[in-house]
């Protein structure tokens, strides 16, 4: 009943903002946020490709390195925001930092994934090819 109550009266979520021009700190919120996920999602497109690419003796060990990476990121992304704690741009700043560190991250592994394990001498191990 309070349910329906909290709805009959109007109270519903926001919409998503115009990122192209966000008004409010909610807005601005909403679109770090966004931004976040589109970085998330290439990161892991990314991933699942590098995980066809290697061998599959190597599968478990960078299952277990992006496992322990996502903790790493999240709390290295609560660090950075701690200044803001309790203000509401802090999901602004926090989400922006969870999108920087994993577009770094997703460099990281598309460097992995195009490099050539028997030409490679740059900066970069390359994973063996099956």
């Amino acid at each position: 009943f309070s349910l329906a109550l909290m709805f009959g009266m109007g109270f519903a979520l926001p919409a998503m903002a115009d990122c192209d021009d966000p008004q409010n700190q909610v807005e601005m919120n909403q679109c770090a946020f966004a931004a976040f996920e589109t970085a998330d999602a290439e990161l892991n497109t990314v991933y699942q490709q590098l995980i066809g690419r290697i061998d599959e003796r190597y599968v478990a060990s960078l299952r277990a390195a992006q496992r322990a990476w996502v903790p790493f990121r999240d709390a290295q992304c609560d660090f950075e925001s701690m200044g803001w704690e309790g203000g509401s741009g802090r999901p602004m700043i926090q989400s922006g930092c969870l999108r920087r560190v994993t577009e770094e991250r997703t460099l990281l592994l598309r460097a992995l994934l195009t490099c050539d394990p028997e030409t490679s001498e740059g900066d970069i191990e390359c994973p063996p090819k099956p």
